[in-house]
């Protein structure tokens, strides 16, 4: 049995957040030593999922702002194992918020609290590169505190291979069991969602956070087409 199982939910909250802010640096790091010149910033675009967006998420995008350009993606995926042996997973993608994609050469950083499971962590790099058709990344560059081993081997061959290639992983604490909920055991049969306090489905999927909201109260209205005339509607007669 894991100690993280005897976690309180703001234990585990804290420590994903130190983790993600400890990850950001190294991968500030790595994108300052690789830069050609130092006259222009570092692009990050972060992808979360929206159980991680205002925990580990908002402590990889608040750490990379300081000396980076960071745009962010938010998520809302689903989880299901539709068989177990064979093992069927999918993970649908069912609402999405997007800023926009970074003019220039950038680094798409999928941000994870945990993984029983590469099914959602791919669902989340397809859906940006071929269905939001983001493609000016040069890297993914996946931060994921607790994974089972063999996630980085498994999600390669989830890939197609111009994807695969890009991939690297943070470093993680490797969790012995595949968990059949999508996380991770070590999390004792609860999940992400639980430990930030959105268990109920329903409440998850119509969970807007706040920055996202304020994001979308922000954006122009467009304006709506004038009504079309009813065509049994009688003309009045002055």
């Amino acid at each position: 049995m894991s100690a993280a199982e005897y976690e309180t939910s703001h234990d585990w909250v804290i420590r994903i957040e130190a983790a993600g802010t400890r990850f950001a640096e190294q991968l500030e790091l790595k994108a300052t030593t690789q830069s050609q010149s130092g006259r222009t910033r570092p692009r990050f675009h972060v992808v979360s999922t929206v159980e991680d967006f205002d925990t580990i998420g908002r402590s990889v995008r608040k750490r990379l702002s300081v000396k980076s350009d960071v745009t962010y993606s938010c998520l809302w995926t689903q989880y299901e194992t539709l068989n177990l042996d064979p093992l069927i997973e999918i993970s649908p993608i069912f609402r999405a918020f997007h800023d926009k994609e970074p003019a220039g050469p950038y680094s798409l950083v999928p941000v994870l609290s945990d993984i029983g499971s590469v099914v959602p962590l791919r669902a989340m790099i397809i859906h940006m590169a071929m269905e939001e058709r983001f493609s000016r990344f040069r890297s993914i560059d996946i931060v994921c505190p607790t994974a089972f081993a063999d996630a980085p081997a498994l999600l390669r061959k989830e890939l197609p291979s111009n994807l695969a290639d890009l991939v690297s992983w943070s470093d993680f604490v490797p969790n012995p069991h595949i968990g059949l909920s999508g996380y991770g055991s070590n999390l004792g049969g609860r999940t992400p969602s639980e430990m930030v306090g959105l268990g109920n489905l329903i409440e998850r999927e119509y969970h807007t956070p706040s920055e996202i909201q304020r994001r979308i109260d922000l954006r122009p209205r467009r304006p709506r087409p004038p009504r079309s005339p009813n065509p049994d509607q009688k003309k009045p007669v002055f």
